[in-house]
């Protein structure tokens, strides 16, 4: 929900939750909570301190009027001269059922990344694996709606801004490779999206992070919001290192 404030000649908008109207889902509201959110998120101390680079833009535009769902990126420490679609970047989407919070390894990563990626083998995306389940347990410790996850998606364009046909979603709560209550072990899920990764012959896009179910998170729809997805930004630090993006080597 947005609150606009006149103070003066100021329009003040102040961020209160993610929660729409008696309508419903409107993409036009979603768009206007998650610039509110980018715009608190990229200046937060925590994420400056991973590696986000506050003076950095996300996208030129929000699109997709008329979808489901609207998303945004904050942008990393050195990638200043990059495309977004060649580097990691932190991803926040706002769906009518759920919010997530996201590192997205794109598509046309660039070479050397994607082979540190692949190097790690199935046991290193099991031991990473492992490392986000972790990273994300006070968390879900403290919303235990919450799921680590696990993204990966194949897509196609008819043509450059035109909406992309979906050929496979694999989607699954990280916890089916690290085991442990309340979710079954089912590593192959993970096995799965390491194979394709290594064996790419496709548009394929990996993320990992944190999603938030609004009807079962009643915390997203309060300010806190701002905290519980920057916390899930910083769960994903595990990937940062495997890519040996961690800040402070870049500080170095």
């Amino acid at each position: 929900m947005v609150h606009d404030v006149t103070i003066g000649d100021a329009n003040l908008t102040g961020f209160s939750g993610i929660e729409f109207g008696d309508d419903g889902y409107g993409w036009g509201q979603a768009a206007r909570l998650l610039r509110q959110i980018m715009n608190e998120l990229r200046r937060e101390p925590a994420l400056v301190a991973m590696g986000v680079d506050p003076d950095l833009p996300g996208r030129g535009a929000i699109t997709g009027r008329g979808t489901m769902q609207v998303w945004d990126y904050l942008r990393l420490a050195g990638s200043a001269d990059k495309d977004h679609t060649h580097w990691p970047h932190l991803t926040v989407n706002i769906t009518h059922d759920a919010a997530a919070a996201k590192i997205t390894l794109p598509n046309s990563l660039e070479r050397v990344l994607r082979k540190r990626m692949t190097a790690l083998g199935s046991v290193g995306w099991r031991q990473l694996a492992n490392d986000l389940v972790n990273c994300a347990t006070p968390l879900v410790s403290a919303f235990p709606a919450a799921v680590p996850m696990c993204r990966m998606i194949q897509r196609r364009y008819p043509s450059q801004r035109a909406t992309p046909y979906i050929d496979c979603l694999l989607e699954f709560d990280l916890r089916t490779c690290a085991g442990g209550p309340p979710v079954k072990l089912q590593p192959q899920w993970l096995d799965a999206a390491f194979r394709s990764w290594s064996d790419r012959q496709s548009n394929l896009q990996l993320q990992f992070g944190v999603q938030f179910p609004l009807d079962r998170c009643p915390e997203m729809k309060t300010p806190a919001a701002i905290h519980m997805l920057r916390d899930a930004l910083l769960a994903t630090k595990p990937v940062l290192q495997a890519l040996g993006l961690e800040h402070s080597k870049q500080d170095a």
